[in-house]
């Protein structure tokens, strides 16, 4: 997916002038062929403005999150997130609209290749797990104990985030009040699929840090 996003933004650069030279060259002998490769010259560019915006929009992905805490504390609670582009990422003004209620202040800006936390008390939970990554927060509202949906959207309403939780079925079910939080795979797998979440390795969770759990680990 990589590679073909990489040949189309190269094909969007060199190429669409070219598509628009075609167009304005009606009376080419070749008219009928020259029109069919505009189509499919638009078509690319179509695609190529599709997939640079599903790549934005799957930036910033949901890798941890502790909903249910030891003892309830809503201290504890914490939504990690990861920034998996090699960009900066700014976040001014984005905002949870599921979940939790929260809104990025101005000057937000999340480095590539790293995590950043949103924390039900952010000093807390810095003291405790030695958090040396950005910490928001605090945030409004619950972050239900049970189950639920995280979504963050951009300044223009475009959901950018969405991840779903559940203590029944096929989750995990220590993340439901032993301590652990419910942990990623890997950060690019599905947040809705129950099988791509593990219980954290360790006590409290893991927040701004890699999960360290592998496809096979037991589903505890």
């Amino acid at each position: 997916m990589k590679k073909f996003q990489r040949f189309i933004r190269n094909y969007m650069l060199h190429n669409s002038q070219q598509a628009f030279k075609y167009r304005e060259e009606p009376g080419d002998r070749k008219e009928g062929m020259l029109k069919k490769q505009t189509r499919f010259r638009y078509y690319l560019l179509l695609v190529g403005l599709l997939l640079l915006w599903a790549e934005a929009a799957s930036a910033i992905q949901v890798t941890e999150i502790m909903y249910n805490p030891k003892d309830d504390n809503l201290a504890d609670k914490f939504i990690e997130l990861y920034n998996e582009t090699a960009a900066r990422r700014d976040l001014s003004g984005w905002r949870f609209t599921e979940g939790i209620d929260f809104i990025f202040p101005e000057g937000t800006i999340i480095e590539p290749r790293s995590y950043f936390v949103i924390a039900g008390d952010p000093k807390s939970l810095k003291s405790k797990q030695n958090v040396n990554v950005p910490i928001f927060g605090p945030f409004k509202g619950a972050l239900s104990n049970q189950k639920g949906r995280i979504t963050l959207v951009d300044l223009a309403g475009g959901v950018m985030v969405s991840a779903s939780y559940n203590s029944d079925g096929r989750w995990p079910v220590s993340p439901d009040g032993t301590g652990h939080s419910l942990s990623k795979i890997r950060p690019r797998l599905d947040p809705d699929q129950p099988e791509n979440w593990r219980a954290s390795i360790q006590m409290g969770g893991t927040p701004g840090k890699g999960n360290g759990l592998r496809k096979s680990a037991q589903n505890l």
